[in-house]
């Protein structure tokens, strides 16, 4: 388990937590929503397409949690971008049903055109969203490719010495919390883009209870971090 001990560490590891419970009910909701024919009007082909990707984004979300709480930071942060790419890719084919057509019939899909076409559309109508999954991709891959070591290595120091061990050792380095967090709320805000494409509206009380708490916990976030 991964115990945050930096500065509002405690309120960090209960964000944590609610984070955990959000994943496992948003992706039972999603998953309902989009198999649900009176919710939509995808043929048999569209649902199987839609189905797989959203399962990869729960898995792979799932998998950055779990390889968190097993101090696999690395392993973490790869699971985390391909989360955050195949929520960029199911946006684009959900929000124009030409994409998610030319998707299943086509090998060459190119993610990046349609979301440029995407993201001008909604700027705009003036529907553009405050956060920027392509842009958090981006802060990801700098960190999976490792283009910036001078914030890599910081992360694996733990009393001056760089930890040999698999994981990230037991007590986790100032550095590395302070990454984690960052990233960890970056997948919630990443949940909270994807779950923009399924309106709840009283369909899920639970899960809905579920978002009013993390989302309190998210203002206090901004009000201990900016």
């Amino acid at each position: 388990m991964i115990n945050f001990t930096i500065k509002n560490g405690d309120f960090m590891n209960k964000f944590f937590d609610s984070l955990k419970k959000n994943i496992r009910k948003s992706y039972e909701f999603t998953t309902k929503f989009i198999i649900n024919p009176q919710l939509n009007d995808y043929n048999d082909g569209e649902v199987l397409s839609l189905v797989v990707l959203n399962k990869s984004i729960f898995q792979n979300m799932t998998a950055f949690y779990n390889l968190v709480e097993c101090k696999m930071f690395f392993s973490a942060l790869s699971c985390l971008e391909n989360a955050v790419n195949n929520v960029r890719l199911f946006k684009v084919l959900v929000s124009d049903r030409q994409n998610l057509h030319d998707y299943i019939q086509n090998d060459d899909f190119n993610l990046e055109e349609h979301e440029d076409v995407m993201l001008k559309k909604a700027i705009n109508e003036k529907k553009a969203s405050e956060f920027s999954a392509k842009d958090f991709q981006t802060e990801l891959s700098k960190w999976n490719k490792f283009y910036n070591m001078n914030a890599t290595v910081p992360t694996q120091i733990i009393d001056s010495n760089i930890y040999l061990g698999m994981s990230c050792g037991e007590d986790l380095s100032e550095s590395m919390q302070d990454a984690l967090r960052i990233f960890i709320v970056g997948c919630y805000q990443t949940l909270l883009y994807h779950r923009s494409m399924f309106f709840n509206g009283g369909l899920d009380e639970e899960l809905e209870k579920l978002d009013d708490e993390i989302f309190k916990l998210f203002m206090e976030y901004i009000g201990y971090f900016g």
